[in-house]
Formats: C-alpha cells, sequence, structure tokens
C-alpha cells in the first residue's frame, strides 16, 4: 500500500511537469466516456432493468394477427373477440383495456384541467399485481351501473392533488359529473399499456360485442406458471380459429384466412421497437471511445518513447519491467479517473439536454438523473479504458531493447515502430468513416422525410385540443359555436373541429364494406370525424364530389382516393355508392366525395386509407379545434382560451400546438438519432484530426536529424514530404478502404433507420472518403510545412 501511495504521488508529481498533455489525455477519455454514458443512461432503463412488476417475465400483451400487405401485423382486439380469448387456458388471468384515453375536464382550481383517462376491465390491476399506493384497483363492484369509480395514477395524484393521502374516498368533477376516488396506483401501473392520469371501467356488452367490428382494445396475461409464450400461442391461435368457424362473417380476413391472435413477451413488445436504434447508438458511442482510446494509447507510445533516458536510470538502479509498468499504469489510471469524472459532469449535462429533443422511449421519458448503474457504469468504463491505454504501451516502452542504453541520442524509429504510427491513423481514419457515413445518411434520411408531401397544410395554425360533456347532439351545437366564434377573431382565416389531427392521429381503424358486398370484402380506414370547413382548413383536395355543408340531412361520407380504390376498383367515380360502417348489418353512408390521400400516421407511411364523416350527425365526435391564420399563430392562443372560458368556463383548451411541434413529434426519433450520431461523428472528426496531427508532428520531431542530413544532400520538397507524409497517408487510406468496407458490412443496422435512402448511397460514401481526405491532408500539411521551411543548419544544430 505504501508503494502504491508512492507511485501514485510520483504519477501527479508527472502529470503536473506535462500540464498541456494531461488535460488533452483528460479531455479526450471525458469525450468518450460522457458519449457512453449519456447513450447508456438512456438505453439500460429499456433494455436491461427489469420489468417492475412481480414475475414480469410471464406477462404478456395480446394483439389479433392479420395480414397487411403480405406482412403480419398486429391489430386491436374487437369486444367480441375479447370475450372469447378470456377462455384461453394457458394464462392464469387475462384483461383488457382500451387502447385510445378519453379526454375529460378536471374541474379543480382556478382553470379546469384536461386529463386523461384510461378504460380498464375488471382484472387489470391483479394481472399486473402491483399493490396501489393507496385504497384498491377496480374490482366488481366498480362495474355496477350507475357507479363512477376512479383510480388515480401516482403523476397525476402528485400534480393534481397535492398528493394529498386523503384523496382516496372523495369525489371529484370531471365534465360535470361526480366521481369517486377508489384508489392510487404507482407510476409503474402505465408501464406497456397505457399512460394516462387515471383508469375507469370499459363497459362491454357480450350481446352486442360483435355488431359493428368495432377493434379499440388490447389484452395483458399473466401466463401460468410452465407454460411457454409458443404454448400460449398454439392454444390462441386454436381457439380463434374456432371463433371464425363459429362467425365468418366478422373473424374471416378477406383471403378467407381466418383473424388470429398473438401473444408477445412484455419486453419485447416494449423493446422490440427501439432495439435497432439503441444498437446504433451503442455502436456509434463505443467507436467514439475506442477512437479515443487509440489516439491516447498512440499519444501514451509517444510520451514513453520520449522517457527512455529516465527509464533507462530506473533500470539500471535497480527498477524491474513490473514496477516500470505499473508505475507507468498507475499515472494512466490517475487522468482516467479525472477524465472519468469530467465525462460523468458532461455526461449529466448532455442528458439533461437529451430531455429536450428525445423522443418517449418504449415507456419511460429520458431521465437527467444518473443512476447508481450508470455510475457503476462509468467506473468500469474508465478503467477499462485505463488499463487499456496505459499497459499495452507501458509494456513496450518497458521492454529491454528500449531502456537498454543511457547514451541516447535522437534517432529515427524504427520500422516497427513506423508501422504502429500508420496502423494508428488507419484505425482512427476507418473508424470516423463508418461514423460518418452512418451520421450523413441519417441526416439525408430525414431530410427526405421532412420533403414527404402529407398531402395536406397548416403552417399556419394551431391545433388545441376541447372535450365538451353532454349528449351528442349537445356537443354538435357546443363546436358549431366554437368554429363560428373563432372564425370571427382577427386574423383567423378558417376553422373547424375534428376527431385526431394527422399525424397526431391516436384514434383505431373501422372497417368499411360497400352496399352489396360481403362482411368478407371489408376494408379497413381511420374513420375522420369533422365538420364544415377542415378539407379548406387543412387544404386537403376534394377530387370529385363536394366537400360537407354545416348540417347534412342524412349520413354521408367522403372516402380518401385509396379506399374508393380498394372497395370499388373497378368504378372511376364512387361518388353516389353507399358503405357500411363496421358490417354489412352496420349504418349506412352516402359517398358524396372522393377526396385526396394524406400521410395521416407518419411521414413515411402512406397506408392509411381514411373515410371522412360530418360530425353533424354524431359520429365520430371531435375532440380537437384546428384554426388557420394569416397571423402567427403563437397568438392565437390566449385570444382562443378567452373565447372558450366565455363559452364554457369548465373546459380546459388544452395542448395547443402548431403543425410544426406535430411534425417535430412525428420525426423526433429520427432527430434523436441524428443528434447523437452527429455528435458522435464530430467527435470522431476532431480526435481523427488531432491524431493524425499528433502522429505527424512526433515524427517529424523523431526525424528532424534526418530531414536535415537529406536536404543537406540535396533532396528537395517533394521528397522531404513524401519521407515523412508517406506513411501516414498510407494509414489514411488504408482506413478510409476499412471504413467503407464495414460501413457497407453495418449497412442493414443503418437502413432499418433510414427513409427512402439506401444504405450503401454512393454518393454518401464518396462525399466522405473526400472529406475524410481532405482532412487528413489538411492535419499533415501544418506540421509538413513547417519542416520544409526549417534549415539543414537549424535541425542538424539541436543534435
Amino acid at each position: 500500500m505504501a508503494s502504491l501511495v508512492r507511485d501514485v504521488a510520483f504519477a501527479v508529481r508527472v502529470i503536473q511537469r506535462a500540464p498541456a498533455v494531461s488535460v488533452a489525455v483528460v479531455l479526450t477519455l471525458a469525450l468518450g466516456i460522457a458519449a457512453n454514458v449519456a447513450v447508456f443512461s438512456v438505453a439500460w432503463p429499456v433494455l436491461g432493468e427489469r420489468l417492475p412488476f412481480p414475475n414480469g417475465e410471464r406477462l404478456a400483451y395480446v394483439l389479433l394477427s392479420i395480414d397487411r400487405n403480405g406482412r403480419a401485423a398486429s391489430n386491436p382486439i374487437s369486444p367480441g373477440d375479447y370475450f372469447d380469448l378470456l377462455h384461453a387456458r394457458s394464462f392464469e388471468r387475462l384483461a383488457g383495456f382500451n387502447l385510445f384515453a378519453a379526454e375529460r375536464n378536471l374541474t379543480r382550481g382556478s382553470e379546469p384541467q384536461r386529463v386523461l383517462v384510461g378504460s380498464v376491465t375488471e382484472d387489470f390491476f391483479e394481472v399486473l399485481a402491483l399493490p396501489p399506493l393507496l385504497g384498491r384497483g377496480m374490482d366488481a363492484r366498480d362495474f355496477a351501473p350507475g357507479i363512477r369509480s376512479l383510480v388515480l395514477s401516482e403523476g397525476s395524484w402528485r400534480r393534481h392533488f397535492g398528493a394529498d393521502p386523503a384523496v382516496v374516498g372523495t369525489s371529484i368533477r370531471m365534465d360535470g359529473a361526480s366521481w369517486t376516488v377508489v384508489g392510487v396506483m404507482p407510476a409503474a401501473a402505465a408501464v406497456g399499456t397505457i399512460d394516462v392520469d387515471a383508469w375507469t371501467t370499459q363497459p362491454l356488452d357480450r350481446a352486442s360485442a360483435r355488431q359493428m367490428g368495432s377493434y379499440f382494445l388490447a389484452m395483458i396475461g399473466r401466463l401460468r406458471p410452465g407454460v411457454t409464450l409458443a404454448q400460449a400461442n398454439d392454444e390462441l391461435a386454436a381457439l380463434m380459429r374456432a371463433v371464425a368457424a363459429r362467425y365468418p362473417a366478422s373473424n374471416m380476413m378477406p383471403s378467407g384466412a381466418p383473424l388470429l391472435a398473438r401473444a408477445e413477451s412484455f419486453r419485447e413488445r416494449l423493446t422490440g421497437p427501439v432495439r435497432p436504434v439503441f444498437g446504433l447508438l451503442i455502436g456509434g458511442a463505443a467507436l467514439v471511445l475506442v477512437l479515443a482510446t487509440i489516439n491516447l494509447a498512440g499519444l501514451q507510445v509517444v510520451r514513453n518513447l520520449a522517457r527512455r533516458h529516465e527509464l533507462a536510470v530506473r533500470r539500471a538502479l535497480g527498477a524491474t519491467r513490473v514496477q516500470l509498468v505499473r508505475q507507468m499504469t498507475i499515472e494512466i489510471l490517475v487522468l482516467s479517473a479525472v477524465g472519468g469524472a469530467v465525462g460523468l459532469g458532461a455526461a449529466a449535462a448532455t442528458l439533461a439536454g437529451l430531455t429536450e429533443v428525445a423522443p418517449a422511449v418504449a415507456w419511460y421519458e429520458v431521465s437527467p438523473r444518473l443512476t447508481p448503474a450508470v455510475m457503476f457504469f462509468t467506473l468500469a468504463l474508465t478503467a477499462v479504458a485505463g488499463l487499456t491505454i496505459g499497459v499495452a504501451p507501458a509494456m513496450v516502452a518497458s521492454a529491454g531493447r528500449h531502456v537498454g542504453s543511457l547514451q541516447l541520442r535522437g534517432v529515427t524509429d524504427d520500422r516497427g515502430t513506423a508501422r504502429f504510427r500508420t496502423v494508428l491513423i488507419g484505425a482512427q481514419v476507418a473508424m470516423t468513416v463508418v461514423l460518418l457515413i452512418a451520421a450523413t445518411l441519417t441526416g439525408f434520411s430525414l431530410a427526405r422525410v421532412l420533403q414527404v408531401d402529407p398531402g395536406f397544410e397548416l403552417n399556419q395554425g394551431i391545433i388545441a385540443d376541447v372535450r365538451p360533456p353532454g349528449s351528442a347532439s349537445q356537443q354538435i351545437v357546443f363546436f358549431d359555436r366554437l368554429v363560428e366564434s373563432a372564425e370571427a377573431l382577427p386574423g383567423v382565416e378558417r376553422a373547424c373541429a375534428i376527431n385526431h389531427v394527422p399525424l397526431d392521429n391516436d384514434g383505431g381503424s373501422m372497417t368499411f364494406v360497400a352496399e352489396g358486398q360481403t362482411d368478407a370484402q371489408r376494408r379497413g380506414a381511420l374513420p375522420m370525424g369533422i365538420t364544415e370547413g377542415c378539407f379548406d382548413a387543412l387544404r386537403i383536395r376534394v377530387l370529385s364530389g363536394r366537400t360537407f355543408a354545416r348540417n347534412e340531412a342524412q349520413s354521408v361520407a367522403i372516402v380518401s382516393e385509396s379506399m374508393a380504390k380498394a372497395l370499388w376498383p373497378e368504378t372511376p367515380d364512387p361518388v353516389g355508392r353507399r358503405i357500411h360502417m363496421g358490417l354489412v348489418s352496420g349504418p349506412l353512408f352516402l359517398v358524396i366525395g372522393v377526396a385526396e390521400d394524406i400521410r395521416a400516421a407518419s411521414l413515411e407511411s402512406a397506408e392509411t386509407r381514411q373515410v371522412w364523416m360530418s360530425a353533424s350527425r354524431g359520429w365520430p365526435m371531435p375532440q380537437r379545434v384546428i384554426v388557420r391564420t394569416r397571423t402567427a399563430p403563437e397568438t392565437l392562443a390566449r385570444p382562443l382560451r378567452s373565447l372558450l372560458k366565455d363559452m364554457d368556463s369548465d373546459l380546459a383548451l388544452a395542448n395547443v400546438r402548431t403543425m410544426h411541434d406535430i411534425v417535430g413529434e412525428a420525426t423526433a426519433s429520427r432527430r434523436f438519432v441524428l443528434v447523437l450520431l452527429g455528435a458522435f461523428a464530430t467527435i470522431a472528426i476532431a480526435l481523427c484530426a488531432v491524431g493524425i496531427y499528433g502522429v505527424i508532428t512526433y515524427q517529424i520531431g523523431q526525424r528532424r536529424r534526418e530531414i536535415g542530413i537529406r536536404v543537406a544532400l540535396g533532396a528537395g520538397r517533394r521528397h522531404v514530404v513524401r519521407a515523412i507524409a508517406g506513411h501516414a497517408m498510407i494509414g489514411v487510406t488504408a482506413g478510409i478502404v476499412i471504413g467503407v468496407a464495414g460501413a457497407t458490412a453495418l449497412s442493414s443496422v443503418i437502413a432499418s433507420q433510414l427513409y427512402e435512402v439506401a444504405a450503401t448511397d454512393l454518393r454518401v460514401f464518396l462525399a466522405v472518403v473526400l472529406f475524410v481526405g481532405a482532412l487528413a491532408v489538411v492535419a499533415c500539411w501544418r506540421p509538413v510545412r513547417r519542416i520544409c521551411g526549417v534549415s539543414p543548419v537549424v535541425a542538424l544544430r539541436g543534435e
């Protein structure tokens, strides 16, 4: 221990003698560690931590499985299918929940607040097996007619009720009605299902479960001990085939295949979609750290070679090789510890910034806090990086051939050292090329996404959520008044009400059947309930027919172009035809127009079809208001809120946003990946340039005498440049080739994050190659130019 203390004290003195180099080592290492710690902090809760449920590995998520354009896809469950799936014996218990939360107005305090309320079946909280924080979860008592029970989420309980422990048993007012709070559930209750402020009961009627063909449920289940997911899926398949035989109208696909159900692991459901993203980001961060480690290992070799005389003296005085290696390793470990601390602080600051750009990943949002797992990861990363940087160069420097002479003068390095420098440069260039290609492809992909024509336009407008209570007829009257009053505001061009805003859609699809066809020919589409003027407000073109009037005398619909082709492939203009909603037993709608397709689900997907229906008939009921303005959209929020307060002081105008905000949310995951990969690539470029510059500078220092002799014997500038930069350019060329090959090999991983951009796009690869080549030339140019201008006399005088 005493020897260790002496080594640490000596390491501190050595570090103090070269403050510039020490600071460079600390900052370089901090960059690599900060990148990895930031990504680990985001990825670990998703990929590594246990689910917050007892025996969470037995939890399963159940949805219908359908064939969509030749691909297996998931679909919500109808009430009829829910009752049939309850017979599955592979599960201890099954429960359902509505995938779409209801927006309600909480009257509490001076201003009404919008809350999201989810609906669940009786055994929902028992399946999760989470004990409530207060009170209880839902049970059979809450499903009695006329009972309005509410279970609060932990977040809502703290946010809206000040974490009052006496809230259980009290009544609160929502939408003008009284609701009884029966319990408070921990935040984990929303993991993997639906994130809401409160839960209430989901009533389901067995008698009418299959009438409308409505799909809005998902199910969660807890597998029986010893039952595998594969066994459960075999049972579900057999069960649903039997259901399809009994109810072919609703449970047989147009292709003739039965509608099946599939269970998947809760963790797989949560992490599967984001695992490729995290894999790419973890790989990018690891490359940055490896690049920093290579850079510092090269620097350490240079520093150790400069200390050959000191090491020879120590060896002559009796120091063993083990002692020399230990001393040099401790020196770099001290620097690594400082670098790790700085990197941890930088990661904390980075996480605070990531909360602004990161989307909700799986079930949680990025937390700016550093957890014990993150701290342990940082410690392990710092130790591994320090040992990697310190041990290998120390072993080389302590070898007998390097420390055997006390009469060392400036000499040219041997071939092994020259090859090491070439490999060092090549490795740095290769990793920089890979990161730069990935970041450039991601940037081009995001640019392509943002260039997509969504089929609508609302740059000059705002969207806000409004949920009036009352019957359908009362809500229709309310929205007519609200739209009329909004259009009277100064600067407003058009206003309307709508149930789901494109790209901000949280609604489920509905099936429709053309009149005269069978249930087997039904097609799915997104039901869009709108008031008069929405096509004008959204700038959606109506290709044929007309738009909606303010008060339609009958149930009418406007179908999107793709829906018209799906229902009537042989009919050029379906205006005047009629469609059933749900099944052939459902209500009829007269088609009065065909509208242009829009990107309703995402900018990248054009698969969603739409059926637009007039809200004046009572379904689907609007929940949002759109206001197009000739002025800055942000200026409308205050007058619109005042307008709503004058109409009904109990209503909340919530989630006010512009179309720019909606597009930002729709592309948040792509921007998140681009920001991180762009940061990694920028760090890699800086490290690569500094590494090449450092290697060339050191090489010039070692070969100054040789260069002086060459120049004195008549060597020209070109010969000197070739002698100095030749090995560096060989390393750069090899690194570019290896980097391009590596990016090509990783193209399948990168392709998962791209849209309409090939992962092997030749233009991107060529641009990166040219950029990195130019970067290497610039990094070499200054030191080479400086040595070419030195007089031979000056070069030899140093000896």
